[in-house]
């Protein structure tokens, strides 16, 4: 990172501080918050990163470049690709046509579309947005390129196109039995929207989100039109020279499942507007960002369209996205309103893009006194005490706490071993899992464990 920089930062850090009187106060390291961001090389692709809290400016900063070929420095009102970032949008503009009392949670996806697959009638609309549809995503290229055609006959004004593509896909759990990221559920209610509000999706969104709360800089991505600010999207594999982003495989990331384009501006203005209930209730808005309980009982680290996630007590939630040539993130905490985003262009990065998405909960973990990183374990007596397995009746997982060379880990039949990152002496951290760790001794040899990913669940040694 070039220090002219880091100075600016620095500076944003340090003197702009306003906080709310009705909010715990934000302390902040301007050095702090600049060694977070300097995995950016200054002369490979960039990023922004905006905190607010109440809507009011906290820190900024805009690293890296937006465009390689002409070595143009990126810019704070630069406009990427979110990624995945839309899916709360398009979670939000589902609960506006409930409140209009046109659809609802609990209405079957076949009342929208008859000649749905069979397999697949017990799927309701709020399984498509906690992707528990089983529903079966494969991200494979077939998958990708059938999508690419249904987009090219929708444009086309074929009303079958969406049918033709869904009826394609497989089922392989029941609806509400387990959680399974879903693109396709997402380029579904997408569709819903534009047969129930008789609008396309992009029209719709403008017209109740976009256009009344100003966000100029937010819409479905083209990769035709002129866009002012544009940052361009690159890529790196295998560690390889950057490459622009390849048009023909703007596929599934696309619509209502990925394709809007934004700013950390306009993100913020719409996530403040959200949460204080401007948008659609703090009824729904609350129900929205719940963890969603499965048909057993047990409950999911996800509400409809957003993650949940915990951090010493300070629930959050958060949505990240990666495509071709862009990724994203962004954070919020309703009970100090504090909003984080980062957006990057490039989604496969030549520097450990772990270190992109990181960036933000570091951030957060500082500003709510509740730092994670970088830290030693106050006591490493106890480590062994707390290893072992835990069980509990409102989780499905088995909670495997495994102790190595003075370092705590759970087990993770994804990841492999995620570590334990401490806060204090019985608390941690978990980033991967956007998850709080507390540990508490019942007897003797006999421990509990609370895991908190936005609502805690008591697990049993």
């Amino acid at each position: 990172m070039k220090p002219y920089k880091l100075i600016i930062l620095i500076t944003l850090c340090l003197f702009s501080l306003p906080c709310s009187s009705q909010n715990p106060k934000i302390k902040i390291s301007g050095k702090k918050i600049a060694e977070i961001l300097s995995f950016f090389p200054a002369d490979e692709p960039g990023g922004t990163f905006l905190v607010t809290q109440n809507g009011k400016h906290i820190a900024s900063a805009a690293l890296g470049k937006s465009n390689l070929e002409l070595g143009v420095d990126m810019q704070l009102n630069n406009v990427l690709n979110i990624a995945s970032v839309t899916k709360p949008f398009t979670a939000v503009a589902i609960f506006t046509l409930i409140e209009k009392g046109e659809i609802s949670l609990h209405d079957k996806v076949s009342k929208f579309v008859p000649n749905f697959p069979k397999e697949g009638k017990d799927i309701t609309i709020g399984h498509l947005l906690s992707h528990s549809s089983g529903m079966e995503y494969k991200n494979d290229e077939k998958q990708r390129n059938d999508f690419k055609r249904a987009i090219k006959n929708r444009n086309e004004n074929d009303s079958n196109f969406i049918l033709e593509y869904f009826t394609k896909e497989k089922f392989d759990a029941g609806p509400g039995n387990k959680f399974d990221y879903n693109n396709v559920a997402y380029q579904l209610l997408g569709y819903i929207i534009e047969l129930v509000s008789d609008k396309t999706y992009e029209t719709y969104l403008k017209e109740v989100f976009f256009t009344p709360l100003k966000m100029n800089n937010t819409f479905l991505e083209s990769s035709t039109k002129v866009i002012k600010n544009r940052a361009i999207g690159y890529d790196s594999f295998n560690e390889n020279d950057y490459q622009i982003r390849k048009i023909d495989s703007d596929d599934s990331y696309f619509y209502s499942a990925g394709g809007l384009m934004s700013t950390v501006k306009d993100l913020s203005i719409w996530y403040e507007t959200l949460m204080n209930y401007k948008i659609i209730s703090k009824h729904n808005v609350e129900k929205l960002i719940t963890p969603v309980k499965y048909n057993d009982g047990t409950y999911a680290g996800n509400g409809y369209g957003v993650f949940t996630g915990n951090i010493n007590g300070h629930n959050f939630i958060l949505h990240d996205g990666l495509g071709w040539g862009y990724g994203s993130i962004v954070l919020y905490f309703p009970k100090s309103k504090l909003f984080i985003a980062h957006l990057r262009n490039c989604g496969y990065c030549k520097y450990d893009i772990g270190l992109s998405y990181s960036a933000p909960i570091r951030i957060a973990s500082m500003l709510l006194n509740s730092e994670y990183f970088n830290k030693d374990y106050p006591n490493k007596t106890l480590l062994r005490e707390y290893a072992g397995t835990y069980h509990s009746s409102l989780s499905k997982e088995v909670k495997i706490i495994v102790e190595k060379e003075g370092k705590l880990y759970l087990e993770s039949k994804r990841f492999g071993l995620l570590p334990l990152m401490p806060i204090n002496g019985n608390t941690f951290f978990i980033e991967r899992n956007n998850e709080t760790i507390t540990f508490k001794k019942q007897a003797r040899n006999k421990f509990e464990m609370i895991s908190n990913k936005g609502f805690p669940i008591v697990f049993k040694k």
